[in-house]
């Protein structure tokens, strides 16, 4: 009896031990995730926000120089000189190199993979460099607009490339609307449950 109320006493402590790193490192894991989760959210809010506001001088270029156009000004083809350093775009790459992303809800992160690729596609470019209205547009925009214009009508390569344009400005808008629902999301994942902050852990 003696034995095995000594075995039980030490696997009791063993077990003790077990349960006591097993809480130690999921803490630490939640901690971490809840780390990553407001790093993220605010990067995040960086492109939501100030995003957004170039975005706009964007869009308001855009729509003068249509409304020009619809009354047969002849103006020449809308373009904003680059300025901006682009959205910040350290705390993804740090996440996926750091295995951070092994401690996130999948769902979440499949729809930050999609949203960090949409900010390299449509987000970067609307401020971005611009080779074409740089040598094409912005060193000609006070002079003959025969260059841009046959008769009245706006010459093929300039109508494709404002084409392209809403295309970029659109997509960055929808991209922008997604963020701010991510960011809502981290935001209460960082501040609650780490991996549910409105259920189980999944």
């Amino acid at each position: 009896m003696r034995l095995v109320l000594e075995l039980v006493i030490v696997f009791i402590g063993v077990y003790g031990a077990f349960l006591a790193e097993s809480v130690r490192e999921s803490r630490e894991q939640e901690q971490i995730a809840r780390n990553i989760y407001l790093a993220l959210a605010e990067e995040i809010d960086d492109h939501v926000s100030f995003g957004q506001e170039i975005l706009d001088e964007y869009v308001e270029a855009q729509t003068v120089w249509e409304e020009s156009f619809e009354r047969r000004e002849r103006p020449p083809p809308w373009a904003i000189p680059w300025k901006y350093v682009g959205p910040p775009l350290a705390a993804w790459p740090a996440t996926m190199a750091s295995g951070g992303v092994g401690l996130m809800n999948q769902d979440l992160f499949y729809r930050l993979a999609k949203y960090y690729r949409n900010v390299d596609m449509l987000l970067v470019p609307v401020d971005g460099p611009d080779p074409f209205a740089e040598s094409e547009i912005l060193p000609y925009a006070d002079g003959d607009l025969a260059r841009f214009y046959d008769g009245p009508e706006l010459r093929p390569r300039f109508r494709q490339y404002l084409d392209r344009r809403r295309i970029v400005l659109e997509g960055a808008q929808s991209t922008i609307d997604e963020g701010k629902v991510l960011l809502d999301e981290l935001k209460a994942r960082g501040a609650g449950d780490w991996r549910d902050p409105s259920g189980p852990a999944s």
